[in-house]
């Protein structure tokens, strides 16, 4: 349904808002590695009286912060790179770090295609200095309804960012996404788990290929994260 300095980045916890990752469902659960693959590694996690499956993929992207976090926020262009997704439409911006948007994403064959309303909103964690996309379904009037269409639901999600310096992205992706519908959840765990890898991939390339023209609200986060990890790097040495 459709990613030295190094190596201190990758020991750090992430957190967002005032909460600290082990206030958060699921970043200090039992994860299980599956694969790794091109700096990334996807784990899952089985939450308890669930019969989904959490996946989260960590890694870093060669790819600069910036064209990551711009090609995230350009909506309808997703679709020219995000897999199998066939729509994606802005609904409502609340501002240049907060909107909803409706995504429309293509199954395979005898799947019911899926689509998703979603709110995503980009923090800074000024205390461990990371930036986080915050993203999950909301109702929102007036969203497409395709009676083709089988509305998932993303019950949790997650990206957290940090350069390791000028040409590569730290990242760790959490979701829960629950596809609805009649397919059964051991099929649905299965079919879920290249989703991460896939997805922080294409944002990759893409943002090698393409540094689209940041808005001033995320430019804001971005200096401001820098200002952040030069002072922590400053207090080590």
């Amino acid at each position: 349904m459709k990613t030295i300095l190094a190596f201190i980045l990758l020991q750090l916890s992430v957190s967002a808002l005032a909460l600290t990752y082990k206030d958060r469902p699921y970043d200090n659960s039992d994860w299980h590695k599956i694969y790794e693959k091109h700096n990334i590694t996807v784990y899952s996690h089985k939450p308890k009286n669930s019969a989904l499956v959490v996946f989260k993929a960590v890694g870093v992207l060669n790819a600069p912060l910036g064209p990551i976090l711009g090609n995230l926020r350009e909506v309808e262009k997703t679709i020219e790179w995000a897999p199998n997704m066939s729509e994606k439409t802005l609904l409502k911006n609340h501002s240049d770090v907060e909107a909803i948007t409706y995504n429309d994403n293509d199954l395979p064959w005898p799947v019911t295609d899926r689509d998703l309303v979603l709110t995503n909103k980009l923090f800074l964690d000024e205390e461990e200095g990371y930036l986080i996309v915050e993203t999950r379904s909301v109702e929102f009037p007036g969203a497409p309804i395709k009676k083709d269409r089988v509305r998932a639901v993303i019950e949790y999600g997650t990206m957290a960012f940090r350069p390791v310096d000028e040409k590569n992205t730290w990242v760790e992706l959490i979701i829960l996404v629950d596809p609805k519908g009649s397919i059964p959840k051991w099929l649905v765990n299965i079919m879920q788990q290249k989703m991460p890898y896939d997805f922080l991939k294409s944002l990759e390339k893409r943002s090698n290929e393409f540094s689209p023209e940041q808005l001033p609200g995320i430019t804001d986060l971005e200096k401001r994260l820098r200002k952040i990890l030069e002072k922590k790097m400053a207090h080590k040495e």
